[in-house]
């Protein structure tokens, strides 16, 4: 055998294995680019999932916080209502009681002077009980006290409105 028979199968698997070598790296770049290829498109699924996940928790917290604003606004509403009504109310009586429609009074003891006996008193002793009516001062004041405790429990059945919306609101969040 000749150098040039050596040179000649030499050569050739000098080339065969240089093929094969590069059909192995070309292989183990496309392998690599395909695993790569594929963790991008999970991440890409896990980015999509959560973006939508993120998108109906901010719809639904939107949808919350309307339906509360919704709550807090027909609380506001039914106050600023019961307010004009009874401002009017309070009105008509303090009219009522100044033009002597509306008279107060209260009931009162009395003292016996010719104390009777219970047997005498039974059918024509006391016609019902005593009462003393108040003055025109005295009635206005009243009249402006239970307008002063009504505005009150108005207002604080308006703040246990507000404060139901709001606890059902976190309620409805913490789902």
């Amino acid at each position: 055998m000749t150098w040039a028979l050596l040179r000649t199968v030499g050569l050739r698997w000098l080339l065969l294995a240089g093929l094969a070598a590069a059909l192995f790296g070309y292989a183990w770049l496309r392998g690599a680019a395909s695993v790569r290829d594929d963790w991008e498109r999970a991440d890409l699924q896990r980015n999509l999932q959560d973006a939508r996940a993120l998108a109906t928790a901010h719809e639904q917290a939107r949808r919350i916080e309307r339906a509360a604003a919704d709550r807090e606004a027909a609380a506001e509403r039914t106050y600023q209502e019961s307010l004009t009504y009874e401002k009017a109310r309070h009105d008509r009586l303090l009219a009522d009681a100044r033009r002597g429609a509306l008279r107060l009074s209260v009931p009162v003891r009395t003292i016996d002077a010719c104390p009777m006996p219970d047997a005498a008193a039974g059918t024509g002793g006391r016609d019902g009980e005593a009462r003393a009516e108040l003055s025109d001062e005295a009635a206005g004041f009243l009249v402006g006290l239970a307008y002063e405790a009504d505005t009150v429990v108005r207002q604080l059945a308006a703040c246990q409105a507000i404060v139901e919306s709001d606890r059902e609101a976190s309620r409805a969040q913490a789902q």
